[in-house]
């Protein structure tokens, strides 16, 4: 399928990083991104995020579940600190998506 990456960045709580004391901000909880994908058929939706200070040094990624309606998909983040990145699947053979520089390479 073709894959649209969005990335989703919070802004530092403070102006100036001090290593000595780290203010982690709480999670962002209860965010929602919507897209606009007429006649574009979803597959899947992951998310992927870096590891929480009170969390095993690992990446956190996870299948979301979207909905779709009326051209729109509604796409619930899960809870992040400074970065996620959400990977949507579309499907392949979709004339309502934009071409890409290497289609004619397929």
């Amino acid at each position: 399928g073709r894959d649209l990456i969005i990335h989703l960045v919070r802004i530092p709580p403070t102006r100036q990083v001090d290593y000595e004391w780290a203010d982690e901000p709480r999670p962002l909880k209860g965010t929602a991104v919507t897209i606009d994908t007429a006649g574009a058929k979803l597959q899947s939706v992951h998310s992927c995020r870096p590891y929480h200070f009170e969390e095993p040094q690992q990446v956190v990624q996870s299948e979301i579940q979207a909905t779709q309606a009326d051209g729109k998909t509604t796409i619930e983040i899960p809870p992040f600190r400074y970065h996620t990145m959400l990977v949507i699947r579309l499907e392949k053979n979709n004339k309502a998506l934009p071409p890409r520089d290497d289609d004619a390479t397929e």
